[in-house]
């Protein structure tokens, strides 16, 4: 008998985009995002550590007070983080699935 790592099937390099993936349309926004974390902590199990960091994969959740400012406006939100990824080695992209639906017209470049 084989052992699959239960794991695996998070692997999702070799199969759609993360834009396939996607359920709803993105839009671009000149918003201001900042994001309040609830008082919590992550445990999860470790896939691999080098002398610069570890990755480990958790089943628990990260929530997120989100609050977006836009033309003076501000809309508060709670959320879920769901991605960190590394843009420049000081710059990071941030994704987060909000736990209520927002009308994303409402942060365009032109309302």
């Amino acid at each position: 008998m084989t052992s699959r790592d239960p794991l695996s099937s998070l692997d999702r390099s070799s199969g759609p985009t993360a834009a396939d993936r996607r359920r709803n349309p993105r839009r671009a926004t000149p918003a201001e995002v900042s994001i309040d974390f609830e008082g919590s902590s992550l445990q999860g199990a470790g896939r691999n550590i080098s002398d610069s960091g570890l990755y480990f994969v958790t089943s628990d959740e990260l929530k997120v007070h989100v609050t977006i400012e836009h033309n003076g406006q501000k809309t508060q939100v709670p959320a879920r983080l769901v991605r960190i990824d590394d843009v420049t080695p000081s710059t990071w992209g941030v994704a987060l699935k909000f736990d209520q639906s927002l009308d994303p017209r409402n942060f365009d470049r032109d309302s």
